[in-house]
């Protein structure tokens, strides 16, 4: 298991956030969960792995769009609380997009450079909180489903990176890209630099590879044979729009990880983020993790369309409480921030308000609209239609 942080705002730089601020400075900051990550209010420990040891990374967008649109990437096998190197550059780095990662190598996984998320391709980072069980045994058919440009860019060893390429795949079969304007042919993913993909691309190929992922896993027969769930709490951004899941492939059976998140007037976040009034107070609740409710408050039925044909309903975020008592719709976009993380960022029932996203969904944030979040139905991977651009025999 593993601990991922992923932050967007305006691309003005009054809006933006030293890496610090974000990896560094909170209360329950990356780094922090690194060594520790016990705290995850409302959820149970279980798949919630509390040392992230085996490596971090930082991907980051420069300000401006000075890069031309590609993020920058700083990645080491080493701890991230003993890496000077981390604090120097995230004291001196600003940026309106940042995904950061600590990692907790899953059993049969080497540490090493290439394994280290986040994962780059053209303009899009990626990075997970999970694992996919029976990798071994699957891989060959993962690998039958993806592109050769897709299946080149591999380096490590992880199925987190096989996830990744799989999104590749789906990004360059959407029949949506852009096409060269001197061959006329599609530009694919790890070539689209200076335009972004759009919300609706990078939530269909987020979507689509849980559900390819997930079929997989049941005419393999794993989903059945091991008790152990797969978990893809996936986070993939093109530096313009953030797509999040948690998912469990034995849900309700067995919940998700943790994941939070919140929206907000940037500055306020900010000011939230590094105040001193962040710690959990002496003779506080003595275990903040022993609600196992996984959100039941968004987890249920309420508020989403009785659609069961349906294969994911989109919920209602608007009235969502933001900062300070502010409601979502409220936020003003042109001034707005969203973080999304495996853990609350603070430890405190300040104004910031870290909402659990709910089991078995997919959450998307693009500049200047609000968060939106889309409910995937039980089954889904039954139907051909939503996990295969094409049907292939296993």
């Amino acid at each position: 298991m593993c601990r991922w942080v992923t932050f967007i705002s305006t691309e003005d730089q009054s809006e933006s956030m030293l890496l610090s601020d974000i990896v560094l400075k909170p209360s329950n900051s990356l780094v922090d969960q690194s060594l520790d990550a016990s705290y995850h209010p409302g959820f149970s420990n279980r798949f919630n792995h509390n040392i992230n040891a085996d490596g971090f990374g930082v991907g980051w967008y420069p300000l401006k769009n000075e890069n031309g649109g590609k993020p920058a990437l700083f990645r080491d096998t080493q701890p991230a609380w003993s890496n000077e190197n981390l604090r120097e550059i995230c004291s001196v780095t600003q940026s309106s997009c940042v995904m950061a990662h600590v990692r907790a190598a899953s059993p049969g996984m080497s540490v090493s450079l290439p394994n280290v998320h986040p994962f780059k391709a053209g303009r899009l980072l990626f990075c997970h909180n999970g694992a996919i069980q029976g990798f071994a045994r699957i891989k060959r058919k993962i690998f039958a489903l993806l592109t050769e440009e897709a299946f080149l860019h591999l380096r490590g060893t992880t199925d987190s990176e096989c996830a990744f390429a799989l999104i590749l795949t789906n990004l360059s079969q959407d029949g949506k890209a852009d096409k060269d304007p001197l061959t006329g042919a599609p530009i694919s993913p790890s070539n689209q630099i200076k335009e972004p993909f759009g919300h609706d691309r990078l939530y269909q190929a987020v979507k689509r590879t849980i559900r390819q992922l997930e079929h997989i896993l049941k005419i393999s027969g794993i989903h059945d044979e091991i008790d152990t769930p797969s978990r893809m709490n996936f986070s993939l951004t093109d530096g313009e729009t953030v797509v999040c899941s948690r998912f469990c492939d034995k849900y309700p059976l067995v919940p998700p990880p943790s994941l939070y998140f919140c929206y907000g007037e940037a500055e306020q976040m900010k000011q939230e983020l590094l105040s001193d009034d962040n710690l959990l107070n002496d003779g506080g609740d003595s275990d903040p993790n022993e609600s196992d409710t996984d959100g039941a408050s968004t987890d249920g039925s309420s508020g989403y369309y009785n659609t069961l044909r349906e294969d994911a309903i989109e919920k209602d975020l608007s009235q969502q409480q933001s900062l300070p008592g502010k409601l979502l719709s409220q936020v003003d976009p042109l001034t707005a921030a969203f973080i999304v993380s495996s853990d609350p960022l603070t430890k405190t029932t300040s104004q910031l308000s870290w909402h659990r996203v709910a089991a078995n969904s997919i959450l998307c944030y693009t500049r200047g609209s609000i968060p939106r979040l889309y409910k995937l139905t039980v089954g889904g991977a039954q139907r051909p239609e939503d996990y295969a651009f094409f049907l292939v025999d296993f």
